[in-house]
Order: structure tokens, then C-alpha cells, then sequence
């Protein structure tokens, strides 16, 4: 993994910004802060780009950008932000102006993988097959959108199984094949290391075990976590029926097949916290200025904790469970040496997915729950009149080809 991205260098790190000073003539006034730069300043990339710094209580421009220097601005100064920066962040990469740090890592995986498989013929009717197949592997992977690779690793395993067994029973010019299946997929991703922002000083709970936040700061780094979870697996049970033969130039097929597919996933979500600094407009009247708190400058503004935007969930475990159904039918008729035509049918049914907690809600206008009465007014669960247990009705109208028109499954095969 390559990195490639635009870091604080000293001097940031403590508020002085004297090298990102625009060359644009700044005004005075209540706009003072929300003028635009000039075309140099705009294209200018060194030490991270060109920017006023705005004083957070004036909301004039900073002298010098020297914000180390402005009362206002040192009196707010996060000491988390300064962890942070000084714990994961690297300098700028040695002889360079544009503030990149230039650096790669590793991220090692592994795979081990096994098939076992056995065929028994069972007098001359039937032959008995049976597999399994297992694959468990790990990975670690860097959050995506992560810029660095200093701050969190996703830790990511999994174990995946099949298992089928299938009787082959001949019966004169006719074949019948019947298959048992299994497939299990289960998998969770864990967020090393095992910290979250309290342990940089911040008074920032986690729900569920410590996990560093998600930080963005406009025009620099972002700090990349992802959603996390011990357990997101599916579990498939399959039985299917396929009955064969041929008469003349028509070979026949009909079968039908049900699966049960039951998923569960024990998730974090983002519950680690989701912080983003960006570079934004100075309001350029007194309104809207007594509620604005922040310098303009996303780096500026990390340095003070003041973000843009903050999002945090809670965990949750959902689950859900399904069938499949289908039954088909299938004739290839040979017209010609090279020139086969199949026609088929197939009917599918889909049931609704239920939850093992019946977690499901839908909305209607007025009307009140009696599952839990004191739900807001609009919100139906599972139990409450009109509402089936999966949230939805399951539909039945699943045919293919449509009765209805002329899209009968005509397929032409050259040989």
C-alpha cells in the first residue's frame, strides 16, 4: 500500500501558518474572511495550499496567519487534536514544499483452502456422490479512504463451507438427480488497534469495544476507519430435484428446488464517531456570524476540535430469514443437426425476510401501533392489522417467461 498525501508540517502543528499566506490584497469588514483568492494563490500547492486563517470569535483574517499568535484561536487549542497529530501523523516527507508524506506498508493475507470428495456406485441404478469444501482465511486491510496507514487496521477473517451430497438413479432412458447442499458463510472484521479517541484524552464514549474515529480534514489527511463486526455470516440449506429424459429429438426436464437462507450480522456501524473538517465559507453577515465558531480552514478548525460535521451510531444485530422456491420445466428440442431450440418455464416465490425479533416497521399516515402503543403515530410493526411478519406481503407473480406475451425463452444454439 502507497501513500501519497499532504501532511502538517512544524510549524502547522502549533498554529503558525505564515507559509500558507495568500499573496490576494485582503479587505476589511464582515467579508473580510469570505474573499476569494486570486488565480496564483488557487493554483499554489506548496505547504499544503493558500488560505486565510480566520479568527473564530472576530471572524476577521489572522495577521501573518500567525494564529499561535491570536489570543482567540490559542485559548482553543485541543490537546486530542494535538495527540493525534503528534502520535500518527507523519511530517512531510524530507526536501519537499508541497507537504506530501511519501511512504508505503504492507498488509499480509492468507488463505488455506482444503476439498475432500468421494463417488460410490450403488449397483447399477445409482451413484452416490458427497463433497465438502472449506476455505478459512485472514486479511488486514486499510480502511477505505484512509490516507495513512498510521492510525487504523481492519482485521478481516473468515470461514467459508460447502458441503453437497447428490444420487445419480438411471432409470433406463431416464435420469433423476437429487442434491443436498450446505453453505455457510461466516466472517467478521475487527479495527486494530484496540483504542478509541479517549485514549488520546477526549471525553468521547464508544459503544461496544474501543475503536479510533473516522477523521477527514479538508486539503490534508484523512484518518479511515470502517464499520466493524465479530459475527456477519449466512447460512444456506438446499434441496433440489432434476428429473431427465428423452424421447425422439425432445429431451425433457423438470425439477424444482428450496432453499433456506438464514443471515445474521452483529455490527458496530460507525459507532466510533465520524469527524470531518472542511475548508468552508466565512458567513459575510453578523446573523450568521454569531453562530459560526470555526477559522474556515479545516486544518485550523482540527487544531481547535471544531469539525464541520460529527456522526455517531449505535451497534446492532440484525438477522434475517428466507425461502426460495422454484419449479421448471425445460424441453430441448432438436429440429435439425444444427439446430437445437429449448423452451422453458420457471416459477419462482421469494418469501418476505423475517426477523427472529420482528424489528421490522413500516409507516402509515394516522395510524397508531398497538403492537407497542407508545410507538410514534405512523409506525406499524409485525402484529399490528395489515402488517406481515416480514415488513411485506410476498409475491407470487414470479413466472418466467410471462404468460401474458410472446417472450416464451427461445434460445438458439449453433454447433
Amino acid at each position: 500500500m502507497n501513500f501519497n498525501t499532504v501532511v502538517p508540517d512544524a510549524l502547522q502543528r502549533v498554529g503558525n501558518f505564515s507559509e500558507n499566506l495568500p499573496t490576494t490584497t485582503p479587505v476589511t469588514g464582515l467579508g473580510a474572511c469570505s474573499i476569494a483568492l486570486n488565480a496564483a494563490d488557487k493554483a499554489n500547492t506548496n505547504f499544503g495550499g493558500k488560505f486565510f486563517v480566520c479568527d473564530p470569535v472576530t471572524h476577521q483574517p489572522i495577521a501573518g496567519n500567525r494564529a499561535d499568535l491570536n489570543a482567540n484561536y490559542k485559548a482553543l487549542m485541543d490537546p486530542v487534536a494535538a495527540a493525534v497529530l503528534s502520535q500518527n501523523v507523519p511530517l512531510p516527507t524530507a526536501g519537499r514544499t508541497d507537504n506530501r508524506f511519501i511512504g508505503n506498508m504492507g498488509l499480509p493475507n492468507s488463505t488455506n483452502e482444503f476439498l475432500i470428495k468421494g463417488d460410490q456406485q450403488l449397483g447399477q441404478s445409482h451413484r452416490l456422490t458427497l463433497d465438502y469444501f472449506q476455505s478459512n482465511g485472514s486479511q488486514l486491510l486499510l480502511p477505505s479512504g484512509s490516507s495513512l496507514g498510521s492510525w487504523a487496521i481492519s482485521n478481516y477473517s473468515y470461514r467459508q463451507q460447502t458441503a453437497n451430497a447428490s444420487d445419480v438413479w438411471t432409470l433406463g432412458k431416464a435420469v433423476n438427480q437429487i442434491w443436498l447442499s450446505y453453505a455457510r458463510m461466516n466472517a467478521g472484521r475487527a479495527s486494530q488497534p484496540a483504542k478509541s479517541l479517549a485514549d488520546y484524552g477526549s471525553e468521547l464514549n464508544v459503544q461496544g469495544p474501543p475503536q479510533l474515529p473516522q477523521i477527514a480534514v479538508g486539503g490534508f489527511f484523512t484518518l479511515g476507519n470502517q464499520i466493524s463486526g465479530p459475527v456477519a455470516g449466512t447460512n444456506v440449506y438446499g434441496l433440489r430435484d432434476v428429473y431427465t429424459t428423452t424421447r425422439g429429438r425432445h429431451t425433457f426436464f423438470v425439477g424444482a428446488e428450496g432453499y433456506l437462507e438464514k443471515d445474521v450480522q452483529q455490527t458496530l456501524l460507525n459507532d466510533y464517531g465520524v469527524f470531518s473538517f472542511a475548508n468552508t465559507t466565512v458567513p459575510n453577515n453578523a446573523s450568521a456570524q454569531a453562530a459560526y465558531v470555526k477559522t474556515g480552514v479545516g486544518i485550523a478548525d482540527f487544531l481547535i476540535g471544531r469539525p464541520n460535521t460529527y456522526g455517531q451510531d449505535s451497534p446492532d444485530n440484525a438477522n434475517a430469514n428466507y425461502w426460495n422456491w422454484g419449479l421448471f420445466a425445460q424441453d430441448d428440442w432438436r429440429l435439425t443437426p444444427r439446430l437445437t431450440v429449448n423452451l422453458g418455464l420457471r416459477y419462482d416465490i421469494q418469501t418476505a425476510p423475517t426477523d427472529t425479533q420482528r424489528r421490522y416497521s413500516i409507516f402509515k399516515p394516522g395510524v397508531q401501533s398497538t403492537v407497542p402503543p407508545t410507538a410514534l403515530t405512523g409506525q406499524l410493526f409485525p402484529g399490528d392489522p395489515g402488517v406481515p411478519v416480514g415488513g411485506v406481503d410476498t409475491n407470487y407473480n414470479h413466472v418466467l417467461p410471462r404468460l401474458d406475451s410472446r417472450s416464451m425463452r427461445l434460445v438458439m444454439a449453433r454447433r
